[in-house]
């Protein structure tokens, strides 16, 4: 309950004022608001009898359909695995009355543990009689099935996670600015999939409203799950049925945005797209949605794969490559002929928070805190985690090496 008191307390003393129980689009500079609280319960299986604990309300994630509907109306379930299938499909097949309000089934994301059920509120408390809305109008909202006719159910409930992806808004695009053409192919594999192209002018505005949403979500609660966007000329993105990673093309003039084939999951009725003729514009559908923009991390100094690829493409040549994975793997022989020696401080020095990966960290802290110990290579521990670092480190080597082979 923290949380959401927190929440309450910044937004009553903030200068901007977004009603914070429902959505709200801002159409003078293309920001669209949602509720900022989430709810949710647990389903529980006692002596054959279902029980729904409900949990403290929580800050809300900023989400399409939460900004469309407001979060509050939304309860996600969740589902432990030792109750049976049939009593949750029996339990959400009905509407539930909770809180005065009347919730039925909306969605659900697939193989999920615990598994979580989101309900949507129609009616009741708090939902006048203009906003009671049906569950199937909300699912036809988020993929209209006159336009998606082709999509199973199983595809469908796949699809419909879009609209459930964490994302910041960052503005309504132009009307006629999306391009959608076909993938680039090489022996029949797409060589572009889910890689898109934005012009420079479109990837400043971008930039700029996304900032612009980021600081107004601080000064109403004083918290954004987003980050300012820095340089970055590459990002994760959403808009309406389309999804993946948009790049700086320098060479494509005004606010233009290049979307291939495997970007579209779904058709929604779009005027960015130019393909909404007969139907309502919703500007949701239309607003670009960014997930999260590349940056220069940790892993930028390392060479991995796809660069060595790329780096070779290019020209650089294998002595380079193999001067790089001697200078790289020279302080593992090093670090144990220190060790059989009684000297862990090279071992020490090392600390996992230096490395790169998460999941080498994770493995070399165990070894890091034995070494620091001052615990010595006649203890088994010891040995077994220096030669699980050995095959670690050789692995991760033998999966950057191509050998030429002459036949």
């Amino acid at each position: 309950m923290k949380g959401y008191e927190g929440t309450v307390e910044k937004y009553e003393k903030a200068d901007v004022k977004v009603p914070y129980d429902e959505g709200t689009i801002l159409e003078s500079d293309g920001m669209c608001f949602g509720a900022f609280l989430y709810f949710s319960a647990d389903l529980f299986f006692v002596g054959g009898k279902e029980q729904l604990i409900l949990q403290p309300p929580e800050k809300a994630s900023n989400r399409r359909i939460y900004r469309k509907f407001g979060s509050h109306r939304f309860l996600d379930v969740r589902v432990p695995c030792n109750v049976p299938l049939k009593t949750a499909i029996k339990l959400f097949s009905q509407p539930l009355l909770i809180c005065g309000r009347s919730y039925r089934f909306l969605w659900a994301k697939k193989d999920k543990a615990p598994q979580i059920y989101v309900l949507f509120a129609e009616s009741g408390k708090g939902i006048s009689n203009d906003e009671e809305t049906l569950v199937e109008d909300v699912q036809e909202w988020m993929i209209p099935h006159s336009l998606n006719q082709q999509l199973s159910v199983e595809k469908y409930f796949k699809r419909a996670k879009l609209s459930f992806s964490k994302t910041t808004p960052a503005g309504i695009l132009p009307d006629g600015c999306v391009k959608i053409v076909t993938d680039i192919k090489n022996g029949g594999v797409e060589m572009t999939d889910g890689c898109g192209l934005i012009s420079r002018e479109l990837l400043e505005e971008v930039r700029m409203k996304y900032n612009s949403y980021i600081e107004r979500e601080k000064d109403l609660v004083g918290h954004s799950d987003g980050k300012l966007a820095g340089s970055a000329s590459s990002f994760q993105a959403r808009l309406g049925g389309l999804k993946g990673m948009w790049v700086l093309d320098p060479t494509l003039e005004g606010k233009q945005l290049i979307s291939r084939f495997s970007q579209e999951k779904y058709h929604l009725p779009m005027k960015s797209v130019g393909n909404n003729v007969g139907y309502t514009n919703d500007l949701v559908y239309d607003t670009f949605e960014v997930c999260s923009w590349d940056q220069s991390g940790k892993e930028s100094r390392f060479l991995f794969v796809q660069l060595i690829q790329i780096l070779e493409h290019r020209g650089v040549s294998i002595d380079h490559f193999i001067k790089c994975a001697e200078e790289g793997t020279m302080w593992v022989p090093k670090m144990i002929n220190d060790i059989l020696k009684g000297d862990n401080e090279s071992l020490i020095a090392k600390r996992p928070d230096k490395l790169g990966a998460d999941d080498e960290r994770k493995s070399f802290g165990l070894l890091y805190r034995i070494a620091y110990a001052k615990i010595g290579i006649d203890e088994p521990i010891m040995r077994k985690l220096l030669i699980n670092l050995l095959r670690s480190e050789t692995k991760a080597m033998r999966k950057k090496v191509r050998r030429t082979f002459l036949i």
